[in-house]
């Protein structure tokens, strides 16, 4: 229920029915986004998904109105300090869609062991190094966010990756991982090009438009968009649905 689940979309309640739902049907750890305008929402969000199994709790600076640096230090403090010892707690930088996280509270909470982690989807390449220089002197993990630093910050010993794009695109996103991992550049290289022009396509649409309009190619119910398409931007789906089905055809015969 992060940004590309459109949690915003949500009330507290369902998002509490679909963590539980899930937790109930698998064994595979999760990482619950528990994100929220208000302090008790997101603290009610942690404790119910904490009862439910959740491996992790996760959570970004209150969206839409900004907030200082001080005040976003309470909010994380603040929400620490109701989970107690329950989780491993992780930041969720998303500056995109609401205040950056200053990387001088990130590694203070960090390095302090308030929180064990962070994902960050700035896409921010010198903001993503002073995090990885915070890992090695910490200890906290370091998760990339934002799909244009997945090469890079996986090379540079990131944890692991909390992927928009593999939502859609599995086919790509894990054979780039096993080609990261085993150094096969040349892998690397041929996938990245695929992953620039997927990229290119979704940076036609608001976000995430273009991961559901790929969840529907591929047969899986999305429903309508939040925002109804303009006649410019239906002129560009057709072109993306079109493009879609063959790519991921063409990514699964790589495979082999």
């Amino acid at each position: 229920m992060g940004a590309t689940g459109e949690y915003l979309d949500y009330s507290t309640a369902q998002r509490i029915e679909l963590v539980e739902a899930l937790a109930a049907e698998t064994d595979i750890p999760l990482i619950v986004n528990c994100s929220h305008t208000v302090l008790d929402d997101a603290i009610r969000m942690g404790k119910a998904a904490a009862d439910a199994g959740a491996a992790a709790l996760m959570i970004m600076p209150p969206p839409f109105f900004h907030h200082d640096a001080k005040q976003l230090k309470a909010f994380f403090a603040g929400f620490a300090g109701a989970m107690g010892e329950r989780l491993p707690l992780l930041l969720y930088n998303l500056p995109a869609f609401t205040d950056w996280i200053p990387i001088e509270i990130a590694e203070e909470l960090l390095g302090m062991k308030v929180y064990q982690g962070i994902k960050d989807s700035s896409g921010n390449r010198e903001y993503f190094d002073r995090l990885l220089e915070t890992k090695r002197t910490s200890g906290c993990m370091v998760f990339v966010g934002n799909d244009v630093l997945y090469v890079h910050g996986h090379a540079m010993g990131a944890d692991g990756g909390i992927s928009g794009c593999a939502v859609a695109v599995p086919e790509l996103m894990m054979p780039l991982r096993r080609a990261v991992l085993e150094g096969d550049h040349t892998r690397v290289a041929e996938l990245s090009e695929h992953l620039a022009t997927f990229i290119s396509w979704l940076d036609k649409f608001p976000v995430p438009v273009g991961i559901r309009e790929g969840l529907a190619e591929r047969c899986l119910g999305v429903g309508p968009h939040a925002v109804p398409a303009s006649p410019e931007m239906e002129v560009n789906l057709k072109a993306y649905r079109e493009w879609f089905t063959p790519w991921v055809e063409e990514l699964e015969r790589m495979e082999g």
